[in-house]
């Protein structure tokens, strides 16, 4: 399946709950959390450093076998508990904390009977001791899950607002795409009517697919209108303007990819490459697959009169920041300056999970 966007996309994707506790870092995290919490325990429980010692190791393992049995569960039904909706799901893990941390303190009682430990790990009765634990773990967890409805709300604010920011960036591309694109009939409507007529044709179902409500298309249909504007530019440049494809096969072109993401970055390669020049050149267009994400070059002529062309950067700005909002690190946009070429390259994540 083709990534969706992390943060801002195309469709609004669902912030989970839960961490992924199958994730040996998390895993990780918690444990380490459990043990500051048993040195806290300990250090309350005790006024002689031989008890300080001996509570500790005592309260350690009871805890690391608590956070361990309740991240197993969480882990193993982690992709349900985030179907449901945020209330459901936090009074369900919040009793799925409190049922582990009950059979992991009657085990730690049967077992302190079963080896002769009982008065070492028991110092009160037994169920003052599982009252106890059960106080502490339902605070703890309460206190956990508190934090993780918090961040989760902070986290769909935050996808909303870069949602917004994406959406207002891609507006200022579509009226400078239309703009070029009517200059250019314009241009071509009393010379050479029948190839206006034709360019109309092009411009209407090229926007019939860029200004759909979708701010991510499949990149096969990115590749298709970046195809039509450079047909409507070929007619208005003619011979001067060649246009070098390759695609690799082992690219999906069914992948989500920002809306017009591709024909802004081949739009500056005409007006920067191919127009100041009188030779023209050719822009050459490379699609192909590198280890997790699809990588686009983007290649056009770069000589004296090419450089003499000063251009602001506006859409690479632009078509940066959209990846920066909706992929985070995981995308990038790269220029090289050549000796008598300018390359861009916009690379693409393929797999939210991969990323």
């Amino acid at each position: 399946m083709a990534r969706e966007p992390h943060i801002a996309g195309i469709e609004k994707t669902e912030i989970p709950l839960l961490p992924d506790f199958c994730n040996a870092g998390t895993v990780l995290i918690v444990v380490i959390s459990a043990e500051l919490l048993a040195l806290v325990l300990a250090f309350s429980s005790t006024d002689t450093p031989r008890g300080f010692w001996s509570g500790l190791a005592m309260i350690s393992l009871l805890t690391q076998w608590i956070v361990l049995g309740i991240s197993l569960v969480l882990c193993l039904l982690r992709t349900w508990l985030n179907r449901l909706n945020g209330i459901q799901a936090l009074f369900l893990i919040y009793g799925l904390i409190i049922g582990v941390t009950l059979l992991m303190g009657v085990g730690s009682i049967v077992l302190g009977k079963l080896m002769g430990l009982y008065d070492e790990l028991l110092v009160f009765r037994p169920e003052w001791f599982l009252i106890k634990v059960l106080g502490v773990s339902g605070i703890v967890g309460a206190v956990l899950l508190r934090y993780l409805y918090v961040q989760q709300q902070w986290r769909l604010y935050l996808q909303e607002q870069a949602r917004a920011k994406v959406q207002a960036l891609q507006a200022r591309i579509r009226p400078h795409f239309l703009f070029n694109s009517m200059n250019t009939i314009t241009s071509l409507i009393r010379g050479r009517p029948k190839d206006a007529e034709q360019a109309i044709e092009d411009l209407s179902e090229l926007f019939r697919a860029s200004l759909k409500a979708e701010e991510f298309i499949a990149l096969r249909d990115e590749l298709g209108i970046t195809r039509s504007y450079l047909d409507i530019e070929h007619l208005r440049i003619g011979d001067r303007l060649r246009v070098a494809w390759s695609i690799d096969e082992q690219v999906d072109l069914n992948m989500a990819v920002p809306c017009l993401s591709l024909q802004p970055l081949v739009e500056n390669a005409v007006y920067h490459g191919i127009e100041p020049s009188i030779e023209g050149g050719e822009i050459g267009i490379a699609v192909w697959k590198e280890g997790n994400q699809v990588c686009i070059r983007v290649r056009n002529p770069c000589n004296e009169e090419v450089r003499l062309r000063k251009g602001n950067h506006m859409a690479q700005d632009n078509i940066r920041q959209r990846l920066a909002l909706s992929y985070g690190q995981a995308a990038r946009l790269e220029t090289k300056e050549l000796d008598q070429a300018y390359e861009i390259m916009m690379c693409i994540p393929l797999e939210q999970d991969e990323a």
